[in-house]
This record gives C-alpha cells, structure tokens and sequence, in this order.
C-alpha cells in the first residue's frame, strides 16, 4: 500500500511539472524558461524537480513522450502515410505552440518520438509497395525522405494556420505520395 501511495505521487509531481512546462512555453519561448520557473509554477521544490528530471530538456523531452504516448495513436503497419500525417497534423494542432517552438527550432526531442512511431509504420507499408528488404539501403532511405516530408509539411501547416486537410491539399498529398 505504501509503494501505491508513493507511485501516485510520483505521478502527480510528473505530471504537475509536465503540465507547467507546457503552460510556460504557450507564454514564452522554451530556451528563455527556467527550472527555478518551471518549479513556482507548477509549486514543486527545485530539489523535488531534479529528483525527476536532469534538467528542462529532460522535461521537455519525457512531457512530449508523454503526450505522444496519450494522444498520438500511430498504428504499426496499418496506417497509409496519408493517414499518419492527418493524425500528426491533429495532433500537432492541439498542441500547436509546443510544436511551432520545438520542430521549427530543430529540436530533436519532439521530431524524434514522432519520427520514430511513423517510421515503424511507414518503412512496413514501403517495403510491401516496392518489394524491398527490410534491411535495404533503399527502404530506410525512402521511410526517411517520407517521414521528413510529413514533418516539414506539418510544420508549414501549422505557420500557416491550416488546421484540417481540405481538397486541394488532400490532392497535392496524392500527387506527391502515389
């Protein structure tokens, strides 16, 4: 009983400072946030942060795991690449000021977790399409070129503002992906 009542508040304190993170970065910029306020915001003790995480990035890198791991629901092998960029873009939107600092500023926390659940996805579509290995050379270099088109594209949706895909863009997506 003793270790349940500790895990919750584990749980809680991880996800009180997952929370204030992701407050702090609709306000200002990441590189400009502090641990000293990361922690007056979500009221935890500095001690009690680095107890959880080696620093902001620590923390930013596990909150997107997180997050990625709640909403972001990528299935291995039976998603099309269109329908892993109509999930990312979703998600990306609900979470856009996050990722508007985080994948334009090249980090790679963010564009890693993600890059990883669509690569599982799309190198098994790929290699069934062109009848490749799955340790070919060509195969990553395609599941590759895929998954940065998908997030430079969401990218560019999100500065636009283009929430949903419509027609026009549904047909560019065909054109470029068929």
């Amino acid at each position: 009983m003793n270790n349940e009542k500790e895990d919750l508040r584990i749980r809680r304190t991880r996800a009180t400072l997952y929370r204030a993170v992701l407050e702090l970065i609709r306000k200002q910029s990441f590189e400009s946030i502090t641990v000293k306020q990361i922690c007056e915001h979500a009221m935890v003790n500095r001690a009690t942060f680095y107890k959880h995480f080696l620093d902001k990035y620590h923390l930013l890198s596990e909150t997107i795991k997180e997050l990625t791991n709640q909403e972001l629901t990528i299935k291995e092998g039976k998603m099309s690449t269109h329908e892993i960029f109509k999930e990312c873009l979703t998600f990306a939107n609900d979470h856009k000021d996050l990722f508007l600092q985080v994948l334009a500023e090249e980090r790679d926390s963010l564009r890693g977790i993600i890059k990883e659940d669509m690569r599982i996805s799309i190198r098994d579509q790929l290699a069934e399409k062109y009848s490749l290995d799955s340790d070919s050379i060509k195969l990553n270099l395609i599941t590759e070129a895929h998954i940065g088109v998908i997030m430079n594209v969401i990218v560019w949706c999100l500065e636009n503002d283009i929430s949903e895909i419509n027609e026009e863009i549904d047909d560019a997506w065909k054109t470029f992906f068929d």
